[in-house]
């Protein structure tokens, strides 16, 4: 008799076509832990439920990143149920445009949260602390353009606390911090750690890097940290390129020593303070 593993194996690549042939859009992907299901093109994920839906799979409940059920630190598991009552994970991968899906489900979560403690407490704010600071909010926004923050707590429209979100449960999950270009800003790009950095690939490949080629060294000059970690106006008052914070994972705000903060409540919010060592 097969075990429910095996027989997952199995079935994987069969749910994968089934739900993937609703949609010219998308395809089969490729995982060990759920039934992946790959996004191309011009792709809408909120249309992802319906095509589960339409594929004659059960939509039973979707699980957010660290909940039980879920196969992935940075996107949601669907879980499904077939027609003789099995039910299976499935995961919608990174797609065009992956990167701003991340930051609007935080947001919108965030959103959600912040309402439901401002009709609890009956009050038009809260006030929240990062670190030693309290300020008081009501609303949260997403930053425009591509700074450092990537999106900010407001009071009455006003941008109070600016906070630089990194999806999944640990380095491993992003690439970098920041850039290293002038893209970057002026500090990062002129630095002598930078400078000395760049001078050394140009040595060792006077031709370009071939593809698939990644060179690291480490980083001494605190500073240099400070600015690839909280913006490149780091020390300089709180702003776009200058964030209060560094969070990963999913945030959850809760109430603590008489303010409200964000709580590691499920192990998944990592967070880069200015009272780091």
């Amino acid at each position: 008799m097969k075990t429910f593993k095996q027989f997952f194996e199995l079935s994987r690549p069969a749910l994968a076509n089934q739900i993937a042939g609703t949609d010219p859009n998308l395809k089969p992907g490729s995982s060990s832990k759920d039934v992946r299901i790959q996004p191309t093109g011009d792709y809408n994920s909120d249309n992802f439920v319906h095509n589960i839906k339409s594929s004659g799979l059960e939509l039973v409940r979707i699980v957010k990143p660290g909940e039980e059920g879920s196969t992935s630190g940075q996107l949601l598991t669907y879980i499904v149920k077939d027609e003789s009552g099995r039910e299976y994970p499935v995961v919608l991968g990174k797609g065009v445009g992956f990167g701003t899906r991340d930051e609007d489900y935080v947001i919108t979560d965030l959103r959600e949260q912040l309402a439901e403690i401002l009709n609890d407490v009956d009050q038009e704010y809260i006030q929240l602390q990062i670190d030693d600071q309290v300020y008081n909010i009501n609303g949260i926004e997403s930053t425009k353009g591509t700074p450092k923050s990537d999106f900010h707590f407001t009071y009455n429209e006003t941008p109070q606390v600016f906070i630089s979100h990194k999806a999944g449960r640990s380095a491993k999950d992003y690439q970098q911090y920041g850039g290293t270009t002038c893209r970057a800003g002026d500090k990062i790009c002129s630095h002598p750690e930078i400078l000395s950095f760049v001078k050394r690939l140009q040595k060792l490949f006077p031709n370009g890097m071939e593809p698939k080629t990644s060179i690291y060294r480490p980083i001494k000059d605190e500073y240099l940290k400070q600015l690839a970690m909280f913006g490149n106006e780091y020390g300089e008052e709180f702003g776009v390129n200058n964030v209060n914070a560094l969070y990963q994972g999913k945030m959850n705000i809760d109430y603590t020593n008489f303010f409200f903060a964000f709580i590691d409540i499920i192990f998944l919010c990592s967070l880069i303070s200015r009272n780091f060592t």
